[in-house]
């Protein structure tokens, strides 16, 4: 998962036809990705920054020991 430091990213798919559609746009504070600390499932987006821009990472492991310990 990104959480967004500075910048902007736009969240994209691919339609059917082939199309690109703009499915949201992240900001500081805002976070993506977040399926791939809970799932093993395809990404279904694609993100791609639109200025010069930094995330923090956050793994699967941290999102797993973190849930671990809210729930004890």
């Amino acid at each position: 998962m990104q959480v967004v430091a500075k910048g902007r990213f736009a969240a994209r798919i691919t339609t059917p036809l082939g199309d690109s559609a703009l499915l949201a746009v992240f900001g500081p504070g805002d976070a993506f990705g977040e399926l791939a600390v809970v799932s093993d499932a395809p990404r279904s987006t694609t993100v791609v920054a639109l200025e010069p821009a930094e995330t923090r990472s956050f793994y699967r492991d941290d999102f797993a020991g973190l849930r671990g310990r809210i729930q004890a």
